[in-house]
């Protein structure tokens, strides 16, 4: 999807039975805010570090009751997730090639997070696990 494809308010990225809308991404900061019981955002921000680069990962999150529960039992497979993405980032920079999929395992607690996720986007639709932009 080219660059200009992603609007910021409109555009809807999601993994699983993850959904965000992008807020900005502008080449350095990229910004999602969370969609579905989970109120907050998620990003990347990446800045200059001599002669590399540090790229930094945020997740914030309200706090109640009801969203801690539900980040618990997410975490895990959350935490894989950026894990992973870091693990092939890091290969692509030290080979010059993408991994197509990651090698890293998922452990048992992300496998029980990432089920119970599912059976809970399921018992309300599912949602496309693809990006989709406004057309027009």
């Amino acid at each position: 999807m080219p660059v200009d494809a992603l609007v910021p308010g409109q555009t809807m990225v999601g993994h699983g039975p993850f959904r965000f809308r992008l807020r900005t991404w502008d080449g350095l900061t990229w910004r999602v805010d969370v969609v579905g019981r989970l109120t907050g955002w998620h990003g990347f921000d990446l800045a200059p570090d001599g002669d590399g680069c540090r790229l930094t990962h945020t997740v914030e999150l309200a706090t109640s009751w009801r969203s801690w529960l539900a980040w618990k039992t997410i975490e895990p497979v959350h935490d894989w997730a950026v894990e992973a993405m870091f693990d092939r980032l890091e290969h692509a920079l030290r080979t010059g090639a993408v991994p197509v999929r990651t090698t890293r395992p998922l452990p048992r607690r992300a496998r029980f997070g990432l089920a119970l996720a599912r059976r809970r986007q399921h018992a309300g639709g599912r949602a496309p696990s693809v990006i989709s932009a406004p057309s027009g």
